[in-house]
């Protein structure tokens, strides 16, 4: 009985870190896609600054 219990926590444990390792790259992903989106919206900006600074 002791055997299954120790199995039984092992695979809680695997679960747990499975979970947070995907928790972990799903948060990642966020991250950069909100930095990618801030890097569009800087360049969008200072493109259309610089053009109204050269009269295009």
């Amino acid at each position: 009985m002791l055997q299954k219990k120790a199995q039984e926590e092992k695979t809680w444990e695997n679960l747990k870190e499975q979970k947070l390792t995907h928790f972990q790259e799903e948060s990642k992903a966020a991250e950069q896609s909100f930095f990618d989106e801030m890097a569009s919206t800087r360049f969008y900006r200072l493109t259309k600054a610089n053009n109204l600074a050269e009269g295009t």
